[in-house]
């Protein structure tokens, strides 16, 4: 006797995590071409300076050269995560608590690196 189980991610799911996935890499592109383009035409700015996150949002708000392109690698690093929040928030509605631990895991994983990373 074989148990069947219902697909764990439907199709729809599916359809939509592609979506929100090719959105924020386009994006992404159209932010860093953008700032590539206006970092061409600004003279003086130092692109091997490593910026603190003061600096950056400071750049974002200015939308600078450099805040663009901060913007489009925020876009690069925020457009996974999204997909993985959307995945856990599909297991849970599913009730299965084992992918909804393995996505809080890879999530804890991330986070962890950021923290390590910034310190």
């Amino acid at each position: 006797m074989t148990i069947s189980r219902e697909p764990v991610v439907d199709s729809n799911v599916k359809t939509v995590l592609y979506k929100i996935l090719i959105a924020g890499i386009l994006c992404a592109i159209i932010f860093l071409i953008i700032g590539l383009i206006t970092l061409s035409s600004t003279p003086g700015v130092d692109i091997t300076e490593e910026l603190s996150l003061e600096e950056l949002i400071e750049e974002i708000t200015s939308l600078s050269a450099m805040g663009i392109l901060g913007i489009g690698i925020l876009l690069i690093i925020a457009t996974p995560l999204i997909r993985i929040l959307t995945t856990t928030i599909v297991f849970f509605k599913e009730r299965d608590r084992f992918l909804v631990a393995i996505s809080l895991i890879v999530l804890a994983i991330i986070a962890f690196g950021f923290i390590q990373g910034s310190a």
